[in-house]
């Protein structure tokens, strides 16, 4: 291969199973050994002879692998090259392969020395789509028994092999795996691309064949309210999109145009509605990296025509297109800092057969443009009753998804073209819960959760801010803290180790007063001073201190209380 030999050593190398090595004669001649095998990993002893398909090379380990009894491998000399384990070897399957394998028909054939149905070894089939590993014969004592030359395969149709890679349109380096590839035309066949989102067909010299990409599972992977505000702005003529693969992401329901139907789509279909879902046809587009896509790019090829084909064919790629990922890359909350986005309720006891009334607040936050999140409710103690919008946002019923409320889940997402301002304390929706059981408080039966649908917020050029939920604590003038405005909001970091830091929201200015106490009751800190109206933060020095602590704010309307927790180092 390329004026190059390749084989493999039995024994020696990094762990004593083998290596696998190239020659070039050229020149004086130069050795380099391409691959170490790892005995649990790789296999070890190789003694078949290798072969080449699709510029890669194919063959096997006689002992070692995850079942001590061999594997088959590939090696990819492009690049630095890739050495990948393709099957491990069992005994009920076929173990101790000691010939090389044959390629026919696409298909790669060989045989195993030993187990099988009668321990005598077994003759398998090995494909690359799938992959599959098929025994065809489980040799006993009247076949013959351990098998170990390589097969011969006789007047063997001329092929050739047909491959390339799905790529992300993104970052044109990432592949889309999980993919299906089929081919058509006068052969066929469908395989599953790999994570690196490779795939390859072997076939018959001089077809004339069609290859055909999709992927039309996880819809929603990626998308986020952002996607709606960047879509809106388009169909606004706010900011056009200029990418021709975005313009694509955006046509969800793919009636070659964006509208406003296709934001609505996404948005509706992050609050879980079915037939929203439905209606964004497919997860993923692909268009052949050969063709130019223009604007507009309707009309574009989703699959390749290949005629009489010979020889090896590789680089037969595609570019894909994440349905409605309009904006990336797609943020992770676990990698975003700062306090967000608040969102402020009133914590209070459940009593069966009483019916409670949730009123979320926001802090204040100067550009606003999406908002998404889902709120998780024991249903066990809870049974929600109704969801009414405040007014602090032009939220509808529409925002809200209700589709799992059976389950505990509640799912909002909203956005418009523009941010807007959101007032301290504006009231944003009410919910109100028939409450089922005893015991507790509101806060141990109502949280965020990001798997049901990931907490973002969202300003008007997209940057992506944390949501978070504050449960207010109130004690001595009772509901008064909570009607006036005043807010307490979770410490951050926590955990924390030495340092934190407290903010909080006065509706006046005035004298108040934070202390900081640990389990047993004793005074850690304590400091007062006049504040003026509006949001401040204070940065406590708790050097030493360690595990549960609480936290109190003292004012004229009442005293506030959470628990943080401190690490030590």
């Amino acid at each position: 291969m390329g004026g190059k030999f390749y084989g493999t050593t039995l024994y020696g190398g990094n762990d004593f199973s083998g290596v696998l090595y190239e020659y070039d004669p050229s020149g004086s001649g130069t050795y380099t050994i391409l691959h170490h095998f790892s005995y649990w990993t790789d296999g070890s002893e190789p003694q078949g002879t290798l072969i080449v398909s699709g510029g890669k090379l194919y063959g096997t380990a006689s002992r070692g692998g995850s079942n001590d009894a061999g594997t088959i491998f590939e090696f990819d000399p492009s690049g630095s090259g890739t050495f990948t384990t393709l099957h491990h070897f069992e005994a009920a399957t076929g173990s101790g392969p000691e010939a090389g394998l044959t390629e026919s028909g696409g298909m790669f054939y060989g045989t195993a020395t030993e187990g099988g149905d009668y321990n005598g070894g077994v003759i398998f089939e090995y494909g690359l789509a799938g992959p599959t590993y098929t025994v065809i014969r489980h040799l006993s004592n009247q076949d013959g028994v351990n098998p170990a030359s390589q097969l011969l395969a006789v007047d063997e149709t001329p092929v050739t092999t047909v491959s390339g890679k799905l790529i992300w349109e993104n970052d044109d380096a990432t592949g889309v795996g999980n993919a299906t590839v089929t081919l058509s035309g006068d052969q066929s066949g469908s395989m599953t691309t790999t994570a690196a989102g490779t795939y390859s067909f072997t076939v018959a010299s001089g077809s004339d064949l069609t290859i055909t990409p999709t992927k039309t599972i996880n819809k929603l992977n990626g998308l986020t309210t952002a996607d709606v505000t960047r879509i809106q702005r388009h169909v606004a003529n706010i900011e056009l999109l200029t990418d021709p693969y975005k313009i694509v992401a955006a046509d969800v329901n793919k009636t070659n145009s964006v509208t406003s139907q296709d934001a609505s789509l996404i948005n509706q279909a992050l609050l879980g509605n079915p037939s929203a879902l439905n209606q964004i046809k497919t997860s993923w587009r692909f268009v052949p990296v050969s063709h130019n896509l223009n604007i507009p790019p309707w009309g574009f090829p989703e699959n390749l025509t290949l005629s009489n084909v010979s020889g090896s064919l590789p680089n037969q790629d595609f570019y894909g297109i994440k349905t409605g990922d309009v904006v990336s890359p797609f943020t992770n909350p676990a990698n975003l800092q700062g306090e967000g986005f608040v969102l402020s309720v009133q914590d209070q006891s459940l009593e069966a057969g009483a019916q409670v009334t949730v009123v979320f607040s926001a802090a204040q936050f100067d550009d606003l443009a999406a908002l998404q999140f889902a709120l998780r409710f024991d249903a066990d103690k809870l049974a929600l009753a109704d969801v009414t919008p405040l007014g602090g946002l032009p939220l509808s019923m529409d925002h809200f998804g209700t589709y799992e409320l059976s389950e505990g889940l509640l799912k909002m997402a909203w956005a418009q073209p523009e941010g807007m301002a959101v007032q301290e304390a504006a009231p944003l929706f009410q919910l109100t819960f028939n409450v089922l059981a005893t015991g507790g408080l509101l806060s141990d039966a109502l949280q965020l959760d990001d798997d049901a649908l990931e907490r973002h917020a969202y300003t008007g050029d997209l940057s992506d801010s944390m949501v978070q939920l504050a449960f207010q604590s109130t004690t001595g003038t009772g509901g008064q803290a909570v009607q006036t405005g005043l807010q307490l909001l979770q410490n951050q970091p926590n955990p924390f180790i030495g340092t934190t830091t407290i903010s909080f929201v006065l509706p006046q200015g005035c004298e108040a007063q934070l202390r900081v106490f640990d389990a047993s009751g004793r005074e850690l800190l304590a400091q007062q001073k006049y504040y003026p109206a509006g949001k401040h933060e204070e940065v406590l020095e708790l050097e030493g201190a360690n595990g549960i602590l609480w936290y109190e704010l003292s004012t004229p309307w009442g005293i506030l209380t959470k628990k943080m927790m401190a690490g030590s180092r």
